[in-house]
C-alpha cells in the first residue's frame, strides 16, 4: 500500500493500467487498492500542481517567522488562532527555538513587515518578523529525472 501511495502522491493522473505495471499487480487490485484507502479515509483527494506564472497569475508564497509577545489574557494558541483567520494567511505553525509561530502567506505579492506585524501586533502585543520567498510549487519537489536534460 505504501508503494501506491507514494505513486499517486507524485502523480494521481496516472492510470491503474500504468500503476498495476509499476506495482507488478493486476489493474483490478490496485482499483480496489484505491478504493480501500479511499473508503479507509487514507486518501483525502487530489492536488493540481498549478503553475501559476504559466497561466498569467501573480502568486507568490512566503514563509514568515514571527516573534510574538502575548497580552496576560492570551497565550500563543490563541494568538495563532487569530492570525490563521486571516485570508492571506494559509498555514500557521507554533515553534520552539529562534521564532514563536511560522505563517505560511499565499498571495499576489509578497506581503511586507508592516501589514503582517500589523494584523499580528492586534492580537499579540508585540511583534517582530522575519520573511522567506519560496520558490514556485511546482518547482519546490522534482520528479524522476528526464532523460537528455541536464540539471540545474
Amino acid at each position: 500500500m505504501e508503494q501506491l501511495l507514494k505513486i499517486l502522491e507524485d502523480n494521481a493522473r496516472l492510470s491503474v493500467e500504468d500503476i498495476a505495471t509499476m506495482l507488478n499487480k493486476s489493474p483490478a487490485e490496485v482499483a480496489a487498492m484505491i478504493d480501500l484507502a479511499r473508503a479507509q479515509g487514507i486518501i483525502k483527494g487530489y492536488k493540481t500542481l498549478v503553475d501559476w506564472e504559466k497561466a498569467g497569475v501573480n502568486r507568490v508564497e512566503a514563509v514568515i517567522e514571527l516573534n510574538v509577545s502575548p497580552k496576560k489574557s492570551r497565550g500563543f494558541d490563541e494568538i495563532a488562532a487569530t492570525i490563521a483567520a486571516f485570508d492571506e494567511v494559509e498555514s500557521v505553525l507554533l515553534m520552539s527555538g529562534g521564532y514563536d509561530l511560522q505563517l505560511r502567506h499565499q498571495g499576489p505579492d509578497v506581503p511586507g513587515d508592516r501589514p503582517v506585524c500589523g494584523k499580528a501586533a492586534e492580537p499579540a502585543g508585540r511583534c517582530a518578523v522575519h520573511g522567506h520567498s519560496l520558490c514556485p510549487p511546482h518547482l519546490q519537489k522534482r520528479g524522476p529525472p528526464v532523460p537528455g536534460r541536464r540539471d540545474r
